[in-house]
């Protein structure tokens, strides 16, 4: 019987604090790894935990602080990178439209040299995510489920002013539900 786990990939704060990594929680389900935010050290506690970039289903983005997103670009770009022994495609990335959005399409910008020179010696394309957006609903409302139908995810505003577009999320899986919010 396939159970349901989570995973706290990080509980610090933006002022550091030794053995704290960012914001970051991983749910599973079976073959289904879902990661919420993507603080400071998040690819390697998702390391610690057996679940690498390359083995994650969906990340999802609570709101746009940098202490819950400073490690995006690392888990979509350490992605990429294992392609050459994990083939398994873009990193889907989940997020309220807006300001989110934009930081996803935007991410990729400091790395250039970096992609160019990977690109040029070993990566036969740079790196992509496939991102879906969604608009910051007002009551719980589905955003993803997995291909095989057995985990949901809903979001639903929540208040963290200043901070617009902030969300939580509901994990529904066979045997748990569990709520996520920044």
């Amino acid at each position: 019987m396939t159970t349901t786990s989570v995973t706290l990939t990080g509980t610090g704060v933006p002022h550091p604090s030794p053995g704290r990594a960012g914001p970051g929680t991983l749910v599973r389900h079976g073959e289904v790894n879902l990661q919420f935010d993507a603080g400071r050290a998040t690819v390697m506690r998702l390391a610690d935990a057996g679940a690498p970039p390359h083995t994650l289903t969906a990340l999802f983005l609570t709101h746009i602080h940098s202490d819950h997103l400073v490690d995006l670009a690392d888990v979509a770009m350490t992605r990429w990178i294992q392609q050459n022994m994990h083939p398994v495609g873009p990193l889907t990335i989940v997020c309220p439209e807006g300001l989110a959005a934009g930081f996803v399409e935007r991410m990729f910008d400091a790395w250039v040299d970096d992609i160019a020179v990977r690109m040029a010696h070993v990566q036969p394309a740079p790196p992509t995510v496939n991102l879906i957006t969604f608009p910051v609903p007002d009551h719980a409302t589905q955003v993803w489920s997995s291909p095989d139908g057995t985990v949901h995810v809903d979001a639903v505003a929540v208040h963290h002013e200043p901070v617009r577009e902030a969300v939580a999320y509901r994990v529904r899986t066979p045997d748990a539900t569990i709520v996520v919010s920044g």
